[in-house]
């Protein structure tokens, strides 16, 4: 029986020896999977990010335009700052056609006003924008219409990268832009990627953290109230609310893990996944998706 036991034995330190170096070779392939996921997560996100301050500020340009042009038009007694205006706003919302020939089902529309222009490059998509909102500011550098070009400016400049020149066409912006619109946060969250773009990515992230923060203080407060006089419009506030929220938190998160800094990155995607209200955006399960990055189980 002794004998048995020391057979045993001896088979169950083979056994360990066999299974703690298959645990350190599967430990390495996570790590490494984990490490290859994280890259392209990080390369898609850095596209996701241009797209969406490109997309974004297309809308918001627009919206800013519509009572800016107005005004420049009334001053000037004619479109030509509106027209400038309104075709880098075409240009931001414009499509990049690889192919030629994918120029089917586009001539009808051809002589549309209203219809974006495509490009065969995103190079020559960002001259159009530039070209334009450069016209703006040349010819009415007073205008309303030229304010928001300046706008326009710095989201081109993040669009090719160019963390300086964005810096500064916000900072200008900022400096006239004074009162908490849509617009000045707007240009806030972009200067936290002009932040990352010149090499200070932890400070951006800290940035975008902070109006992240301010979101969240804001949907505290429209649930309580949701909560005391439910309405229609105060529960699409509240939605509106949370899932901007979520979004500034899970890139300020995004841009922590770029930064090498993991623990803030997981702090903040752990809040958006246990946070009553923040659980509850369409958006969480990035937030899931990203703590699965690090290595975390999600909440």
């Amino acid at each position: 029986m002794s004998i048995g036991k020391l057979e045993r034995k001896t088979t169950s330190y083979k056994n360990q020896k066999r299974q703690k170096e298959a645990n350190e070779a599967q430990a390495s392939r996570d790590a490494l999977a984990r490490e290859q996921a994280l890259a392209l997560e990080v390369e898609d996100n850095l596209k996701r990010n241009k797209n969406l301050i490109l997309a974004g500020i297309a809308v918001v340009l627009v919206g800013g335009g519509f009572y800016a042009t107005q005004e420049s038009r009334q001053a000037a007694n004619d479109g030509e700052l509106t027209d400038l205006f309104r075709q880098g706003t075409q240009a931001a919302q414009g499509r990049i056609v690889k192919d030629s020939d994918d120029n089917q089902g586009q001539e009808a529309d051809a002589d549309n006003p209203l219809q974006p222009p495509q490009f065969e490059s995103e190079e020559e998509r960002l001259e159009a924008m530039n070209d334009a909102f450069n016209k703006v500011i040349k010819q009415g550098p007073a205008s309303g219409a030229a304010h928001f070009a300046v706008l326009g400016l710095a989201a081109t400049a993040l669009q090719s990268g160019d963390g300086e020149a964005a810096a500064k066409h916000l900072d200008g912006f900022l400096a006239s832009e004074k009162k908490d619109t849509v617009f000045r946060r707007r240009a806030l969250e972009m200067q936290a990627h002009a932040l990352e773009a010149q090499g200070k990515g932890v400070d951006g992230a800290a940035q975008l953290e902070a109006i992240a923060q301010e979101y969240h203080e804001e949907v505290k407060r429209l649930a309580v109230s949701a909560e005391l006089k439910p309405s229609t419009e105060l529960d699409m506030r509240l939605k509106l609310a949370r899932d901007h929220s979520v979004g500034l938190f899970i890139e300020a998160a995004s841009m922590y893990r770029r930064g090498s800094k993991p623990d803030e990155a997981a702090k903040l995607l752990e809040l958006v996944t246990k946070d009553d209200q923040l659980k509850q955006s369409n958006e969480r399960f990035r937030a899931d998706e990203g703590l699965n990055l690090l290595g975390k189980k999600a909440g």
